[in-house]
């Protein structure tokens, strides 16, 4: 039936990222330039159709849009929290505490909900990898401008990083991953005239901040 179907496509979705970061790793230490960019171009789009699988897996059983509709309208703190409560959280008990704060219920943007709900998983689990305990997410608005701020209490970004922009370089990881995730993030969001940056941390932590049009009246 649909849901067996849905849940087989997930496994072999997840069998496919796994050896896409195999093949990763092979050609990471290849000395030509030009293969390494042309087979991640090739993967950056092997994986977003993979990430759209997952995506597609967890949406259809947690969220009341619709799917085959791309770009809609949606009041985004509603959106955030049904997506968190309903697809990540009650998924996956491992998963650290997430909160959410809006303090306009004015913030509507458009973006294509299934490409955004994988955006939002993919932050959490960098956040989870980095051992954080508590995710702050908080929504803001000014002028016609709808801010969405990451923030965790993770270990923060490795030392290991000189130049903090080039985490949203497509194949760049330090955690053995893809380094698709925040790339896909970036391009995404670029196409529906919004950023993403790396926003203001403590000591301890790390942020991402999101910006894009707000829509609301319009």
């Amino acid at each position: 039936n649909a849901t067996e179907s849905l849940h087989l496509m997930n496994t072999y979705a997840k069998s496919i990222k796994l050896n896409i970061n195999k093949v990763i790793k092979e050609i990471e230490s290849s000395s030509d330039t030009a293969l390494i960019d042309r087979v991640h171009n090739y993967i950056y789009e092997i994986i977003k159709a993979t990430q759209k699988i997952n995506g597609t897996y967890t949406f259809a059983f947690s969220a009341d849009y619709d799917i085959k509709q791309q770009i809609q309208k949606v009041n985004l703190c509603d959106f955030i929290t049904q997506y968190v409560d309903n697809a990540l959280l009650a998924k996956k008990g491992e998963f650290i505490k997430v909160s959410i704060s809006s303090i306009s219920n004015d913030c509507e943007v458009k973006i294509n909900p299934l490409e955004f709900s994988m955006i939002i998983e993919n932050i959490i689990y960098n956040s989870f990898k980095a051992r954080a305990k508590i995710l702050n997410i908080s929504i803001s608005e000014y002028d016609d401008i709808v801010r969405i701020v990451f923030a965790d209490d993770g270990r923060g970004l490795s030392k290991k990083i000189e130049n903090a922009s080039r985490i949203f370089e497509l194949g760049f990881s330090t955690t053995g991953g893809t380094g698709v995730g925040l790339s896909y993030a970036k391009k995404t969001l670029e196409q529906w005239g919004g950023t993403i940056d790396i926003g203001e941390t403590n000591s301890t932590g790390f942020s991402i901040e999101m910006r894009l049009k707000n829509e609301h009246g319009i």
